[in-house]
């Protein structure tokens, strides 16, 4: 009996500890505080640092969502150029928000758990925004800046400073879901990037491409096709300056009947003599008796890597170094 009663006094001290544990935790760990000069955000962790972390995710997902609401907002109202610029930046991701300058502002520990509040100065991201736009604005202003006539050349120009533009884009979404439309960069920033998907438009219009594949496997080029088209570019048999180039490079050993091949399919995109971008994918294979049955197993392979694969669109997805 006296086991019986020692038992239940020590599994009630138990639950009042973790009762206690679980009521003395404050408020902000459910429900950040909210007003007009901060954004928020709490974090768990079995470490001080691990909940830090877990709170700046946090908060970039809280501007994410605003982010996401924003373009919802204006998707339904921007007319075809900028429509199309949003549904291209519908995954938009916040990456390019600093999160340095958010602060830790309570913090608690519960057992082995840390719980962490921070904040983030609406007016310290307004500002770092502003920056960001400004910069990529004066690289689109340069680039738009030549008035050669429209053509490949020119669109692959514009093309290089795609990224720049996503970025503007996303330092604009940022800016109208904290301060409206009426921020004045904000307005110049949408009336530059509504300009620059223009003379992009005007200049893939203009132009045409030649697909060389030396390759031999089956559908590479009807998928390099696809590829292009959703460039806005048109292709072309023959007589083009702009070509896409795609060869394969092998590199095969043997032993007794078995034939070991590794297959490489290197695509370069090309003005003229010089290469634009280029990149390569390889698989290997191994073939019994013959090599030529390792290379079909290779282009099979490639093939299907490819399908999976975003590497044809980054083809003409540049950055300014390339």
């Amino acid at each position: 009996m006296k086991r019986y009663i020692l038992f239940l006094l020590l599994s009630l001290c138990l639950t009042a500890c973790q009762s206690t544990s679980r009521t003395s935790l404050p408020s902000w760990v459910t429900s950040p505080p909210s007003d007009e000069q901060h954004l928020y955000a709490s974090g768990q962790g079995v470490t001080q640092y691990e909940a830090e972390q877990n709170a700046l995710t946090n908060l970039a997902s809280q501007i994410q969502v605003q982010v996401n609401e924003q373009i919802n907002s204006r998707v339904i109202v921007d007319d075809q150029f900028q429509r199309q610029y949003f549904d291209q930046s519908s995954q938009l991701e916040v990456s390019a928000v600093s999160l340095a300058q958010a602060k830790t502002v309570q913090q608690a520990q519960s057992g082995p758990q840390w719980f962490v509040l921070k904040a983030l100065s609406k007016q310290d991201l307004l500002r770092q925004q502003r920056q960001q736009l400004s910069s990529a604005l004066v690289k689109l202003q340069r680039a738009m800046a030549l008035r050669d006539a429209p053509s490949f050349s020119r669109w692959w120009r514009l093309q290089r400073l795609n990224m720049v533009a996503r970025g503007a884009e996303g330092n604009l979404l940022v800016i109208d879901s904290m301060q409206g439309s009426q921020d004045p960069i904000a307005q110049q920033g949408k009336a530059l990037l509504n300009t620059y998907q223009q003379q992009k438009q005007l200049s893939a219009n203009a132009a045409s491409i030649r697909i060389d594949d030396h390759t031999g496997i089956t559908g590479l080029t009807a998928m390099m096709s696809t590829a292009v088209n959703k460039q806005g570019l048109a292709l072309s048999q023959r007589g083009q300056s702009a070509s896409i180039l795609m060869r394969l490079d092998d590199q095969q050993s043997q032993i007794d009947r078995e034939y070991y091949l590794t297959r490489t399919l290197h695509i370069e995109l090309r003005y003229g003599e010089q290469v634009l971008a280029q990149t390569s994918i390889s698989e290997r294979a191994v073939g019994l008796g013959k090599v030529t049955q390792a290379g079909q197993v290779a282009n099979q392979k490639i093939y299907k890597q490819l399908q999976n694969s975003p590497l044809l669109q980054q083809l003409f997805e540049p950055t300014l170094e390339q």
